[in-house]
């Protein structure tokens, strides 16, 4: 079937989730177009994931094909009843215009509906520039663990260094195979519940921070722009712990998430994505942040201009996610890492006994009684950022669990962080034997595990036949 998207109009579709569907291709054959900043080949077929939710954008108008599996949803918008779209993407280049001349590194926090797609097409626009160094590009840090859009999959806080456009075909996502590495590292919060595990995401999003600058520290200028992508739900409402030094001090005050995250990375734009309600929410926390003396910030580099906010308008195709939709996307995600885009790869299977690993539980403090529940005056003495180790493998608590393999080489009884030790990679679970202590795992390649080290949180992945 043939499309023709007239000029700043979109065709928008969400390819199916069933596999006896073939997979949906969309081609063009006509003019240019571009889906979320990457630009189409003419006469190509790109072989969209399931459950792919996408929109083709036409600045100049295309023709295009579809065959394949039907979509699930399908509609052509003009460009002249699209307005918010074509607005949206007119905001986005005038962005990546302005950062040419912003002398300092440009830092943005993209926050709002759709913010993960306003993320993804602001660096396949900085990708793309021509008068950007081959090396430049832009950093994507995503340091929202539910949905995982920057990352291999959700549960995991990522930063991405985005050289080339996104590949349409693995609708964006970086890929274990990616040649240069997109994903640069990851640290692994394992969880998709944010709200209970908060004194985790602090320590994490301020591990990453330090990471971030320690590498545009090493790679000298130019430094390409910062993007940030901020949680969806309770960024206003959220209160994240402090870090409890027990001086006095606002490191001792909880303060909001969106105020953690711009203290933390040092951000210098906000991008607020939606409409004028949400782009007032937003700015009354803007203006109120306090930014001199952050925490983690180093003071030579704490930025003395205020914080500017950009309204982005919300493009009219965005569309809510329900869980259902959230938890085929994450079993689709692992599956791509250990398979690959379009199921190229095999996976390696290996046989570990209990002697040759060493395995820690995140605890998070979805375990303990809430605060209200200790005695009046009382102090919790068990640490929320406490790791259990597995004294014995049991099938019960590993069995399909998603194990991360994390860069520490220190003696055991001084491993209490190694939640934030960069991750090498991640192994399945497929098989555990209670009695003999020993495991199978699937392993994206051959040979030992890098590290003893194993994190083990609260996501699993079955393998659907």
């Amino acid at each position: 079937m043939e499309w023709t998207v007239e000029a700043g109009g979109e065709y928008r579709f969400e390819a199916a989730w069933d596999a006896h569907v073939p997979a949906l291709a969309v081609e063009l054959r006509t003019g240019r177009a571009e889906v979320f900043g990457s630009e189409m080949a003419p006469g190509r077929a790109y072989v969209l994931p399931r459950g792919c939710k996408a929109a083709v954008h036409a600045f100049e108008g295309a023709t295009l094909r579809v065959h394949g599996g039907p979509p699930a949803v399908e509609y052509c918008v003009p460009g002249a009843a699209d307005a918010p779209a074509s607005d949206q993407h007119a905001a986005l280049l005038a962005v990546t215009a302005a950062l040419d001349h912003v002398r300092a590194p440009a830092r943005l926090l993209v926050v709002g509906a759709g913010r993960c797609t306003v993320a993804r097409i602001l660096a396949n626009y900085q990708a793309r520039r021509l008068r950007a160094p081959p090396t430049c590009g832009a950093l994507v840090v995503d340091a929202d663990p539910v949905n995982g859009a920057a990352a291999l999959f959700p549960g995991v806080l990522a930063l991405r260094h985005v050289l080339h456009q996104g590949d349409i075909e693995a609708d964006g996502q970086a890929t274990a195979t990616d040649t240069p590495p997109a994903c640069l590292l990851s640290l692994f919060f394992g969880s998709l519940d944010l709200p209970a595990n908060l004194k985790l995401y602090r320590a994490m999003t301020l591990r990453l921070a330090a990471l971030l600058d320690a590498r545009l520290l090493h790679s000298g200028p130019p430094h390409p722009p910062v993007i940030v992508i901020a949680p969806g739900a309770g960024l206003t409402t959220l209160m994240v712990p402090p870090a409890g030094t027990g001086t006095g001090t606002e490191d001792d005050a909880p303060v909001s998430l969106l105020a953690h995250l711009v203290r933390t990375f040092r951000i210098t734009h906000v991008l607020a994505v939606g409409d004028e309600r949400h782009f007032v929410t937003v700015s009354k926390h803007v203006d109120a942040l306090r930014l001199q003396g952050a925490p983690n910030a180093d003071p030579a580099h704490t930025p003395s201009a205020p914080v500017q906010l950009i309204k982005i308008p919300k493009s009219s195709g965005v569309v809510e996610k329900d869980q259902a939709h959230r938890r085929a996307w994450l079993s689709q995600r692992i599956h791509t890492y250990f398979y690959g885009p379009r199921a190229e790869y095999r996976p390696f299977a290996l046989a570990l006994t209990a002697a040759q690993l060493t395995i820690y539980r995140l605890a998070g403090s979805a375990e303990l009684a809430p605060s209200s529940a200790l005695p009046l005056g009382a102090k919790r003495r068990v640490d929320e950022l406490r790791l259990v180790r597995l004294e014995s493998l049991s099938s019960a608590m590993l069995l399909y669990s998603l194990l991360a393999v994390v860069l520490a080489d220190t003696p055991e009884d001084t491993l209490p962080d190694a939640a934030l030790h960069p991750v090498a990679g991640y192994v399945q679970v497929t098989e555990v034997d209670d009695a003999a202590q020993t495991l199978s795992v699937l392993s994206p390649c051959p040979g030992p595990l890098p590290s003893r080290f194993l994190l083990l949180g609260s996501i699993k992945y079955v393998e659907h036949q």
